[in-house]
């Protein structure tokens, strides 16, 4: 192999054929390396077409140790103008799905061809037969992953394909739909065995190298388990867990990015808040702001347990990282009104120096409609940043008529814009808010024309028969 494994990153083709799990090197593949490849591939086809087994054989040991089994592989992809796989028949386009892995799924998973498209098939799909069975004696002896038993086990996959193969290719020779269909269905199983089977030894083999003394190849592993594990693998979630509070942060990055990716939307579906919220607890805490970033992203999709993540989140609404706060603020308003215990910890971030603390708080108390945040949301009017103003003036219409009595003593303030923003929340109130007719007919009479006009539209809203009484039409 051309590189240490652990230097390697994970990738899976995408269709029946390519769906093994290939162990590929991260170096980017100049285009004639790819066509010495397919070349190659060509020359044991041709071999295994005059049914001259021995001397494919031959011919597939003679390709170079360090075979990328990736670019064997590609020569089963769909044809494209520059590049791409081998495709069916001398035409592209003529036969549909033009690449060989694409076209064995389809002849497995759909009707069986007919016997007029058959024939007219028959030479392009026996071609193709004997490609992958080709391409498979190529990788035969040529396991991406280490270990006794996973080169056998590669071994047997790969034979297995081959075989699969040549029976798909006998099958089109013959010309029967029936037996091209069994075929094609046997091949493509075949494939989904050694998908699954390589996958669990590359999962396998990632979890092992958690543990390696070398940093970066544990940083590679933790990323791999994200690309090829689920929330559903056995060891898989634990282990990237244990990686989280590994002294190196770039493994603790690539953990907290896999254990995101695994998430599928929410965290609570790794029961990461029940058995290991300790460690959840430090990394929303982690010094590495990437690392807190991959939290809270996947933490905002779906709300966890709440009764052990606000503790959590009222203490990082102290951290002295503006961002942390921030998302910390956010987070706690994702949780909506079970989160009403962080309200007045969220109260205090509306007085915060940073201007995004004091947003995302302002934001969170709008969906968590706390009654006790109110003095702090009337404060809050008075903010000299439009976007609080709005905010705040929101959440108190949200609280409905508990809010009527503060901000009615807030039109009594001095601050215009704290005066127009309590009107506008009464405005969204409405009816409930009469209690407060009173002091907008006082700011009628008032000198600042922007007042008045903004009082004259929430009496409409509030009391029509009071708007209309003071003249408002």
């Amino acid at each position: 192999m051309r590189a240490h494994c652990s230097s390697w990153r994970i990738a899976t083709a995408g269709l029946a054929l390519g769906i093994c799990l290939l162990v590929v090197p991260s170096r980017d593949r100049a285009a004639d390396d790819e066509k010495d490849v397919r070349d190659e591939v060509l020359r044991i086809a041709d071999l295994i077409a005059r049914n001259d087994g021995d001397g494919a054989r031959k011919r597939a040991k003679t390709l170079p140790a360090d075979l990328d089994p990736e670019d064997v592989m590609s020569v089963l992809s769909p044809r494209k103008r520059k590049g791409g796989g081998v495709g069916l028949g001398p035409k592209p386009g003529e036969i549909t799905p033009d690449g060989i892995e694409q076209k064995v799924q389809v002849l497995a998973e759909k009707k069986r061809l007919t016997q007029k498209a058959l024939d007219k098939q028959a030479q392009a799909l026996e071609r193709a037969g004997y490609i992958a069975a080709a391409a498979a004696l190529a990788v035969q002896d040529r396991p991406p992953v280490r270990g006794t038993k996973a080169r056998k086990d590669w071994k047997k996959w790969a034979g297995d394909m081959h075989e699969a193969a040549r029976d798909f290719a006998a099958a089109a020779k013959a010309k029967n739909p029936a037996r091209v269909k069994n075929a094609a269905t046997k091949l493509k199983d075949s494939c989904i065995r050694c998908h699954q089977g390589f996958r669990d030894l590359a999962i396998a083999e990632s979890i092992q190298n958690l543990k390696h003394e070398d940093p970066f190849i544990r940083s590679n592993a933790a990323r791999s388990l994200g690309l090829t594990g689920s929330a559903q693998d056995a060891g898989v979630i634990p282990h990237l867990i244990q990686a989280l509070d590994d002294k190196d942060k770039e493994v603790r990055r690539s953990a907290a990015e896999s254990l995101a990716k695994l998430a599928v939307g929410s965290l609570r579906d790794l029961g990461l808040y029940k058995t290991n919220f300790p460690v959840v607890n430090a990394s929303l805490r982690d010094a590495d702001n990437d690392i807190r970033f991959w939290f809270t992203f996947k933490l905002k999709r779906v709300p966890p347990d709440t009764r052990k993540l606000i503790p959590v989140l009222v203490e990082a609404l102290k951290h002295p990282d503006d961002d942390l706060r921030a998302r910390a603020a956010d987070l706690l308003g994702c949780l909506g009104p079970e989160a009403k215990t962080a309200a007045a910890a969220l109260g205090e971030r509306l007085q915060d120096a940073s201007l995004d603390v004091r947003r995302a708080a302002a934001g969170a108390l709008l969906r968590i409609r706390a009654d006790g945040a109110i003095p702090a949301l009337v404060a809050s009017l008075g903010d000299k940043d439009p976007i609080m103003r709005g905010r705040a003036g929101v959440a108190l219409a949200r609280m409905g008529k508990t809010a009527v009595p503060a901000l009615a003593e807030a039109l009594k303030g001095k601050d215009r814009y704290a005066r127009a923003a309590a009107v506008y929340a009464l405005g969204r109130i409405g009816a409930d808010a009469r209690p407060a007719v009173p002091a907008l007919l006082d700011m009628l009479k008032g000198k600042d024309p922007y007042l008045r006009a903004v009082a004259a539209s929430a009496l409409k809203k509030i009391d029509p028969k009071a708007a209309a009484g003071a003249g408002i039409e």
